[in-house]
């Protein structure tokens, strides 16, 4: 079974947190104990963080060559046989998560899959190194 967890990037400093994700007023709280977030209304103690929507990713359950956990958003360097590499990003696309490599002919493969057949490796994310899928077109 998959864990059902999240990261975002928190509004007041930008660090990384992960936990669970909750709806709150239009916008999104990332808590690392639901539970006692949800009776505690939110609103007093906790671990909890508001995070920028753009950036809550889900943990696909999945891991790379390193042991490094894999979310939603990450950016991957796929070993392929004749020793070069591509760059995909991690998405979710037809109920699983995917490897996407070509927007505009929505090329993609299922990450499971990816990581089965490659040595697949996270190397960053969309959102702080975006730099990474533009040298790999």
């Amino acid at each position: 079974m998959i864990e059902n967890r999240f990261r975002g990037k928190r509004v007041d400093n930008g660090e990384w947190v992960f936990g669970n994700v909750i709806g709150v007023d239009c916008s999104y709280v990332i808590a690392q104990n639901m539970f006692e977030w949800v009776e505690n209304s939110g609103l007093q103690g906790g671990d909890w963080w508001h995070v920028i929507p753009a950036t809550v990713g889900q943990f696909t359950g999945l891991r790379d060559k390193n042991g490094k956990e894999i979310y939603e958003g990450d950016i991957i360097k796929i070993s392929t046989a004749d020793r070069n590499h591509r760059i995909q990003e991690v998405i979710f696309k037809d109920g699983a998560f995917c490897g996407y490599s070509d927007k505009k002919a929505c090329k993609y493969t299922y990450l499971d899959v990816l990581i089965r057949a490659h040595g697949v490796e996270v190397i960053g994310n969309i959102y702080d190194n975006p730099e990474l899928l533009e040298v790999a077109k």
